[in-house]
């Protein structure tokens, strides 16, 4: 099983963790399930936010063991912001999901995303 794992932490003002495990590969695509952990500044416990439900990238198989690429792509899928696609993205997004796309924290992975 492939998977990577990157810390935001040491980056921002809170822990965040960012897992993106492989789930499948055909002959052309491999297709990964990413999983963000946010422990916010108030908090004591990790918040699983996107999952298997509905957080999947696929990217072609020549950057499949390409750790940093496949990390940022995942990130870029975590940080959607509303007006970054159609508003119809963010239906099957949790309460607590649709928070965390209006929020700081989202903007400043976002910026991260951006640099990579």
């Amino acid at each position: 099983m492939l998977t990577f794992s990157a810390d935001y932490s040491p980056l921002i003002d809170s822990s965040v963790h960012l897992d993106v495990t492989l789930v499948k590969r055909d002959s052309k695509r491999s297709t990964f399930v990413y999983f963000l952990f946010v422990r916010y500044p108030d908090s004591e416990n990790l918040v699983a936010l996107f999952g298997a439900d509905h957080n999947n990238i696929s990217v072609p198989n020549h950057h499949a063991n390409d750790k940093a690429f496949v990390l940022n792509i995942a990130l870029d899928g975590a940080t959607m912001r509303y007006g970054d696609t159609d508003s119809d993205f963010f239906d099957s997004y949790t309460p607590r999901e649709r928070v965390f796309a209006e929020s700081w924290l989202c903007e400043a992975l976002k910026a991260e995303c951006d640099l990579a």
